[in-house]
């Protein structure tokens, strides 16, 4: 097992505190990887939009905040073929997320959408926002990694959503 698997493992076991794990995530996260901001979203169980569960920024990304999933090109990747997504420049940001302006207003040109799957369906999204062609794949397999770990917190936030 690889370092970072040992240290979101032994996190995910000892951790029965969901904001402590999102917490703990972050600062693996902001050191692995870096970011501007980063957001968790999970996909609603039988609406066409994402809820905000966790936000290293409150103030403009609110935690129960939602945003409408775009019929676009993100959306074919992303929902429909399952994989991630990155867009290392604005125009890319531009294209496929309606929230662009306030994306830029935070400094960030690159994003990474990071898809957390469970039973063949895409669950929800990890976020990450940063510097224009911050982006790369030793990114997504990290941020792949910690996905299966919140695919169980992901399914929870889904039947909450339900009632």
């Amino acid at each position: 097992m690889k370092n970072i698997e040992k240290i979101i493992f032994n996190n995910f076991i000892i951790l029965n505190k969901e904001k402590t794990f999102f917490n703990k995530i972050n600062k693996i996260l902001q050191k692995e990887i870096g970011f501007i901001l980063l957001t968790l979203t999970v996909k609603h169980p039988q609406k066409k939009l994402v809820q905000r569960i966790y936000s290293s920024n409150n103030k403009v990304y609110p935690v129960g905040g939602t945003k409408k999933i775009p019929r676009n090109y993100f959306y074919e990747v992303t929902f429909k073929k399952q994989k991630s997504f990155i867009g290392n420049n604005i125009k890319e940001i531009r294209k496929y997320h309606y929230d662009h302006k306030i994306i830029t207003d935070l400094g960030a040109e690159a994003i990474l959408n990071q898809v957390v799957i469970f039973d063949k369906k895409t669950i929800g999204t990890i976020n990450l926002l940063n510097i224009a062609n911050h982006f790369n794949n030793k990114h997504l397999s990290i941020t792949n990694l910690i996905s299966k770990f919140l695919a169980p917190i992901y399914l929870n936030h889904q039947i909450k959503m339900k009632k």
